[in-house]
């Protein structure tokens, strides 16, 4: 570093040399790096980047400059690397305010990049304290998801002004590999998808979110995270360009079929809403952020415990929600079905012309609870009774008949389930659950697990009415799950 004559540009002497900066602390790297530079009365403050070095010259006097003195070392905050730009004096406090414009930060399993502003008592040298403010990104991001401001344009180091609280959101995408709406382990976060950040800046719930605040990628593990935003409502949306051929959602372009549509604060279960369906935008619900009433965690414990729950750790925990996750799916390959019928004849199983058009049917996931979950799909039987579920997922359902069909309006009025269940085909039996009580319960089957290439075949089970209908892939389609329904009859007068 040398200094020149501001009239003339002539070299007048040297304020320090790249050794001397070297040899500030032992066992350094052989070169020095000067990323920022500022001035408090006759002190020179700068920052070698490449150790990550905070240091001051006394320049009482130009001509003879003292040695380079060490204020702090960044690292020694345990924040993670931090890789650093400007450096800015507080002319009010002296503070020295640093630009972290790529800040490694330490999250469990690995890093999430992000920005970060530091703040510096020299006071405290040779072991300054390091204070660490996350910094937003800006909106857009840059190329390396720098942050573009210095730190005298941000609030806390503008004279006379301080920074209000902030919020943060995240955290992940993912592969919600079996579509049951919750991230399983062996699942893995979704790299490079887009997600944008929208405020409700009107208060009008009944609009949504209507203007867009910014976006950000997903990095390797599928992390998403905004923060730095005033308190308020807000969305986050995987936008439609994700979808396209060579993009990041273009094979799994399906929401996962579980979802909650609530600002629930629950981690690892889907958030997404994809009206439009399969490729298209995918919402969140409308987040309300409110500072010290967040979710807590650190992706171990509390509630904040799946992948990214960590990343607002180093602000305060409780002005962040790290629950707000997407599942995507690609199309499934699997398919459940087969019968409605009426046992007009009472022999316990199907006969021809014996099926019922016209009836809903309702599949949902193993746990689920018809009246309370959406159903994952529904359908309407027709050709003689049938029903058939497509591009379904390896995993646990069971199909169900609502309830409002058996009463007095209903197609399915005065009927109950044939008592008892039998295996086998329609030919043999049925599947549906007694219940005493349809016009209130519904009727529902038992467990269906549906396992790739493992379906019953025409050699293992599958013989009742249409069993051939799914031989172009046999072993990927049950036609064996079938409800047998019949009248209840009364008879009697009166003994005397």
């Amino acid at each position: 570093m040398r200094r020149h004559s501001a009239t003339t540009g002539a070299y007048l002497n040297s304020v320090m040399d790249d050794m001397a900066l070297v040899n500030l602390v032992p066992g350094g790297q052989p070169t020095a790096i000067i990323s920022g530079v500022d001035f408090h009365g006759s002190t020179l403050y700068g920052i070698n980047r490449t150790e990550g070095e905070i240091f001051r010259v006394d320049l009482s006097n130009p001509a003879a400059p003292g040695q380079p003195e060490l204020v702090a070392v960044i690292g020694s905050a345990g924040f993670g690397f931090i890789e650093t730009r400007d450096l800015e004096v507080d002319p009010r406090t002296g503070l020295l305010h640093i630009t972290g414009y790529h800040w490694s930060k330490p999250i469990l399993g690995g890093n999430y990049t992000s920005a970060a502003m530091l703040r510096v008592n020299p006071a405290g040298a040779p072991n300054a304290a390091v204070e660490i403010f996350e910094a937003p990104m800006p909106s857009p991001p840059g190329p390396n998801n720098e942050i573009w401001s210095g730190p005298s344009a941000l609030a806390f180091a503008r004279p006379f002004a301080s920074l209000g609280e902030t919020v943060s959101i995240g955290s992940l995408v993912w592969n919600d590999s079996n579509a049951n709406g919750l991230r399983d382990p062996g699942e893995l976060g979704i790299p490079g998808v887009r997600v944008e950040l929208w405020h409700d800046a009107d208060g009008n719930e009944s609009n949504g979110a209507e203007v867009r605040i910014g976006w950000t990628f997903t990095d390797a593990r599928g992390h998403y995270y905004f923060s730095g935003q005033k308190p308020g409502r807000y969305q986050m949306r995987v936008s439609l360009i994700n979808f396209g051929d060579g993009m990041p959602l273009s094979g799994s372009g399906i929401s996962s079929p579980v979802s909650s549509t609530l600002d629930d604060q629950t981690d690892d279960d889907d958030n997404g809403s994809q009206p439009g369906g399969a490729r298209t935008e995918v919402f969140s619900p409308l987040i309300t952020l409110t500072p010290g009433q967040e979710p807590l965690g650190n992706a171990v414990t509390g509630v904040e415990t799946g992948s990214g729950g960590d990343l607002d750790d180093f602000t305060t925990d409780a002005n962040g929600d790290m629950t707000v996750d997407f599942g995507f799916v690609e199309t499934g390959t699997l398919g459940l079905g087969n019968l409605v019928f009426l046992d007009s004849n009472g022999n316990g199983r199907y006969d021809t012309g014996e099926g019922i058009d016209g009836a809903l049917v309702e599949l949902y996931f193993w746990g689920m609870t018809p009246g309370i979950d959406t159903p994952i799909a529904s359908t309407v039987t027709a050709n003689g009774g049938r029903y058939l579920f497509t591009e379904l997922w390896q995993g646990q359902y069971f199909v169900h008949l609502p309830a409002a069909q058996f009463l007095s309006t209903g197609v399915l009025r005065g009927l109950f389930s044939l008592p008892g269940t039998h295996a086998g085909d329609d030919d043999q039996g049925e599947d549906g659950l007694d219940d005493s009580d349809p016009p209130t319960e519904g009727i529902s089957t038992g467990r269906v697990i549906l396992t790739k290439d493992s379906t019953p075949t025409n050699a293992t089970g599958e013989t009742g009415f249409e069993h051939t209908s799914d031989d172009g892939d046999d072993a990927n389609t049950d036609l064996t799950i079938d409800f047998g329904l019949y009248n209840a009859v009364a008879a009697g007068n009166m003994v005397f």
